[in-house]
């Protein structure tokens, strides 16, 4: 099955976009704003996968620090973190 980066990069609209492979089921949608589209990916999901391969608290380091903790530029991907409404 191909990935999302390989389904995406055949549409010009979608040129730049960075995929993570490793997260593609959890692939969220695209973020939109002004000139700018990001994808969208859900973070509890990031944790799950990593957490099939190393420990909660391993998963949280790598999450945060090589995942989330990365800017590559305007088409750096979003994680989305749900929260209940207080």
């Amino acid at each position: 099955m191909p990935t999302l980066s390989e389904q995406f990069s055949d549409d010009p609209r979608f040129e730049g976009l960075i995929f993570y492979d490793q997260f593609d089921e959890a692939f969220m949608g695209l973020a939109y704003q002004f000139n700018r589209i990001a994808v969208i990916y859900n973070s509890a999901k990031c944790i799950e996968i990593l957490r099939r391969d190393m420990s909660e608290e391993d998963a949280w380091d790598h999450f945060e620090f090589n995942t989330m903790g990365g800017d590559l530029g305007d088409s750096t991907p979003m994680f989305f973190t749900g929260i209940a409404p207080l």
